[in-house]
């Protein structure tokens, strides 16, 4: 549970230094360094580790599969619909990602969630809802910027049950690193095809909010999701992600001062509710011998 809470972490913070980055870099450029870099830093890291990075003959293509839905889709189809929508916040319908999650894994893995489950999916993508009517005028004009969300959040949740059905054989670093890398080339190829001209060296701190994104969000982040979802069911996996848009929220309003509106209080309120259904808060052993009386 606490790589879970981690995980989300790491995602949250990702959304500020977003906001310096795409003042200088185009968004596709960006999404196709996560990618890249990304999957190329996880390699890196795994084999300082002394992990084997070799996939077998057999597994190349589940692993290309893996990337087309876990990397090239989320960044891609979430791209699309920042470019469309205008805002970061419109994208947060894409973090209706459990409901997939939930509906794919019933289908293809037997998952049964309990009712404390569907409570903690119910308030949770309430919280979420309650985020996009703040920008339901947006969606509304823009029904394909609103459609590119949805797809970005079915590819993500269709590439978690996909990892999760299959026993994979390659080493962990060498999975997260193979797909980030081939799921990230298709993106590298459409920002080179349209983005080129529009590339410029980019100021100090931009260049470290970039280090930051790709260290934190990418090359963490998408480590810890990975053995979260090998470790836990992937309904409840899935539902610890709707803490990112909390999480970005507040950093956001603590690191650039974006105010904290009532939609996103009630929507925070709403999150906490839902995930704590689900991960129910436990205090560490010594913590409740010092509390019992």
């Amino acid at each position: 549970m606490v790589l879970l809470l981690a995980t989300s972490v790491a995602w949250g913070l990702f959304w500020p230094p977003t906001k310096f980055i795409f003042s200088e870099v185009p968004i596709f450029s960006f999404r196709a360094l996560c990618g890249v870099a990304g999957g190329a830093g996880m390699l890196a890291i795994g084999w300082a580790a002394g992990q084997s990075l070799r996939v077998g003959r057999g597994e190349w293509l589940p692993v290309a599969l893996l990337g087309l839905l876990n990397t090239a889709g989320w960044l891609y189809f979430s791209a699309l619909a920042i470019v469309a929508l205008g805002s970061g916040r419109a994208v947060l319908i894409a973090y209706t990602m459990p409901l997939w999650t939930f509906l794919l894994s019933l289908a293809f893995l037997g998952e049964r969630p309990s009712g404390r489950r569907w409570l903690g999916l119910v308030l949770g993508l309430a919280g979420v809802l309650v985020l996009v009517a703040e920008d339901t005028q947006r969606l509304l004009a823009n029904p394909l910027g609103a459609a590119a969300s949805l797809l970005a959040a079915w590819s993500w949740a269709a590439g978690a049950v996909w990892l999760k059905a299959r026993r994979w054989q390659a080493a962990e670093m060498a999975l997260v690193g193979w797909q980030q890398l081939l799921g990230g080339l298709p993106l590298a190829a459409i920002a080179l095809a349209s983005e080129l001209p529009l590339l410029r060296a980019t100021s100090f701190a931009v260049g470290a909010a970039i280090l930051f994104n790709l260290a934190a969000g990418v090359v963490f982040g998408s480590w810890a999701w990975f053995r979260v979802v090998r470790m836990l069911p992937v309904t409840v996996a899935s539902l610890g992600v709707l803490l990112v848009p909390v999480i970005g929220l507040l950093s956001s309003a603590v690191i650039v001062a974006e105010p904290l509106g009532p939609y996103a209080l009630s929507a925070l309120a709403l999150i906490v509710l839902g995930v704590g259904a689900v991960l129910p808060l436990r205090w560490p052993p010594a913590w409740r011998k010092l509390a019992r009386p």
